[in-house]
């Protein structure tokens, strides 16, 4: 049975991400038991149930899809069984399950997958279009528990840049804060001196932020400057702004005086121009 949008139950049963394992494997029991195929290659408008199954990262459902996958050589749809097929192939790094994105940077099994044709792997340093990579994407979308998974393999390229010079680590402090998963940025060699295009560096990232997310800067803020290496406290942006200038311009007195505390420059500070804020 499919709806006006093109969906089947096993979409609706998919598209959540607590989805009810003992409910999904009754689903495919019961039509079994009644010889009543269920089409899971099935696509509305945009997804199939596998798309769906790793969008929400429903392993279990992933991994039983794959076993009720069509056959190749069947008469299904050649698309949807080359999308199957070359999934089947690719998913897996040293046999963890890797996310794929498309090319808007959403958390998603795109219908080219990034594929490395030479090793007949999925390459997780592969950029999109925008020059988005795997790790960008799981910096924004707060996807700590994959980055503990992959980071420690050094399958992941820590200060890949996209189109904007962007970096995970610009990334993830522009997203929704999450500090745990920022600080194993940091503690996995994420340079915290680069510079995008318009020469911001993550801290001034850090201070430019205008929300009450981040309670805790004071620590984040240490573990910045606690790792090794120099950071270029004083850089300036292509607005000719300071990180200083961006903790005062949002009156953050926490900022200011970790600044201050390890070097910044107090002695040129002026305050910021309106249009420089901008």
């Amino acid at each position: 049975m499919i709806n006006k949008a093109g969906w089947m139950p096993l979409h609706k049963l998919l598209d959540r991400r607590d989805c009810d394992k003992e409910l999904l494997r009754l689903f495919f029991e019961i039509n079994e038991a009644k010889r009543q195929p269920v089409r899971i290659d099935g696509c509305d408008k945009r997804w199939t149930p596998l798309h769906l199954a790793m969008i929400h990262g429903n392993r279990y459902a992933i991994d039983l899809l794959m076993r009720k996958s069509v056959d190749p050589n069947s008469a299904q749809e050649k698309e949807s069984t080359s999308v199957l097929s070359r999934i089947r192939k690719s998913i897996e790094v040293d046999g963890e399950l890797v996310d794929e994105f498309d090319d808007q940077n959403n958390l998603a099994p795109a219908r080219k997958l990034r594929f490395n044709e030479s090793s007949g792997k999925l390459d997780p340093n592969l950029a999109n279009a925008n020059g988005t990579t795997l790790l960008h994407v799981y910096s924004r979308n707060d996807c700590y528990q994959q980055l503990v998974d992959l980071l420690p393999q050094q399958l992941l390229d820590i200060n890949a840049q996209d189109e904007l010079g962007n970096t995970p680590l610009h990334w993830a402090l522009s997203g929704e804060y999450d500090k745990l998963l920022i600080e194993l940025l940091l503690r996995s060699g994420a340079d915290r001196n680069a510079a995008n295009v318009q020469g911001q560096r993550p801290l001034h990232y850090i201070c430019k932020r205008k929300d009450n997310e981040i309670r805790d800067i004071h620590d984040l803020m240490e573990v910045f400057f606690e790792i090794d290496g120099e950071v270029e406290v004083d850089a300036i942006d292509n607005q000719g702004l300071t990180p200083l200038q961006l903790a005062v311009a949002n009156a953050r007195p926490d900022m200011i005086d970790i600044l201050l505390d390890h070097g910044a420059d107090l002695s040129k500070f002026v305050f910021p121009r309106c249009e420089q804020l901008r």
